[in-house]
Parts: structure tokens; sequence; C-alpha cells
């Protein structure tokens, strides 16, 4: 019993000791390798922010399939909320309808051609 009493308390030492050597140095470590990338990232040069001009536009799809779908999505009660042509990427048509019960937003698009995007 006394041996049994004496393990416990020696991992209980050892546990607290191994818990403090931890949050002594390690917990600095930690930090200071946490600022390091922070001050790095700082000094980096910034990526390019993505972003897109969707233009309103009386448009008509061609593809029978596009249309399609809008019909499906205006017969489940989706309100056309407008057509939009996007400038950076020539070609692309969108439609957008709302859903006034639920709030959803439901969308389709197509394109003419190929989309590439730099990367």
């Amino acid at each position: 019993m006394w041996t049994t009493i004496g393990v416990v308390l020696v991992t209980m030492a050892l546990t607290f000791a191994g818990l403090w050597v931890l949050l002594k140095f390690g917990m600095r470590w930690y930090f200071s390798r946490m600022l390091r990338h922070a001050q790095a990232l700082g000094s980096a040069p910034q990526g390019v922010v993505a972003r897109i001009t969707m233009q309103l536009d009386k448009l008509q799809f061609s593809d029978p399939q596009v249309r399609k779908v809008i019909e499906e999505c205006k017969a489940l009660g989706y309100a056309s909320a407008g057509r939009y042509t996007v400038d950076e990427m020539p070609g692309v048509k969108i439609w957008a309808g709302t859903h006034a019960q639920n709030g959803s937003l439901a969308w389709c698009w197509s394109w003419r051609t190929a989309i590439s995007l730099p990367m």
C-alpha cells in the first residue's frame, strides 16, 4: 500500500515538474516563434486581392440547359434578382434569384469560352 502511494506521489511530482518546465520555457519559445512569424508576414509582399465587378445587364441565355434551370428555379418560387456580366471574366453570364419565403439565393451561370485564372 505504501508503495502504491509512493508511486502516485512521485508520478504527480514529476508531472507538475514537467508542466512547470513546459510553462516556463515552452511558452516563451512558442510565443517568440509566433512573433517572428507575424513580423515576417508584415514585411512580406501582399498577394492580389481577388475581386470581381458584376454589371447588371439585360442578357438572354442561349444555352437551353441554362434556361431550363432558370425556369425550374422560378417554378420553385425564386424571383429574378437580375442578370449580370462580370467585367474580369469575359463571356460569363449570371442569373440570380431570391426566394421571398426562406431568404435563400439561387444563381445560375454560363460562359462562352474557357476561363483561365492566373495562379
